[in-house]
């Protein structure tokens, strides 16, 4: 058997698999883990669409009602696709049959949006609370954003803790003010001037915020974890 010589100082290139990724808390049964599909994005703006035509055409009942089953008709198609649905999605369906039912009963627009920005109101104390734990809500979600580039030991760095917190509390506080503002605009604007209103500045401000927030978090976690090599270069002589 022969040996192939090797010269010296022969620069040999090792690669190396890529650093083993972390992924958070499971939230695949409460949160999607995938872009939105047309068809769920349309299935989201649905609603609201309906509302504003059948409002338009019957009144403030019938399109309280329409969009009440527009929603239940985007979960019914979700569910015909093969898509999974988690408990999130059921306790909100729960939730909109609940709020149709209060809107129709009392005829007031009012109430119909009211639990709505209640809702976001509680949901914003709640996440708010999170940042004050060991585990902000952020922590669970971020692992889905860096897209299996997060490093074990970032995951369970003080510095990503921090993050997560920052992250999560500008998000709450965030909904807080926009929850705040829409409770004083729908005391006096009737129903098509809230959804408007609510269309053109609550949930842009809304998404604007969110978008900023994964920028400085993608940004702050790509800092602390540095470059990731590819390959190592070994400098060593090599004897033949």
């Amino acid at each position: 058997m022969t040996r192939t010589p090797v010269a010296e100082n022969t620069v040999i290139q090792v690669s190396q698999p890529a650093p083993p990724s972390v992924a958070g808390p499971s939230v695949a049964r409460v949160l999607p883990t995938r872009p939105p599909t047309p068809a769920n994005l349309l299935g989201s703006v649905a609603p609201v669409a309906v509302f504003l035509l059948a409002n338009a055409a019957w009144g403030l009942v019938p399109g309280m009602l329409a969009s009440t089953a527009a929603a239940v008709l985007a979960t019914w198609a979700r569910r015909r696709r093969g898509q999974q649905i988690g408990w999130l999605a059921l306790a909100l369906l729960g939730y909109v049959l609940i709020r149709g039912a209060a809107g129709a009963v009392t005829g007031s627009h009012q109430v119909f949006f009211g639990i709505s920005v209640a809702a976001s109101m509680t949901v914003a104390v709640a996440v708010l609370a999170t940042s004050f734990t060991r585990t902000p809500l952020a922590a669970y979600l971020l692992p889905i954003l860096m897209r299996g580039r997060l490093r074990p030991d970032t995951a369970a760095s003080p510095t990503y803790r921090r993050i997560s917190a920052q992250v999560t509390a500008v998000w709450a506080v965030a909904e807080l003010a926009v929850s705040g503002w829409e409770a004083w605009h729908l005391s006096y604007a009737d129903a098509v001037e809230f959804v408007g209103a609510r269309g053109l500045i609550g949930w842009p401000v809304m998404a604007t915020v969110i978008f900023v927030c994964a920028f400085y978090a993608r940004f702050r976690i790509e800092w602390l974890q540095g470059p990731t090599p590819s390959h190592t270069r070994a400098t060593t002589p090599v004897t033949p």
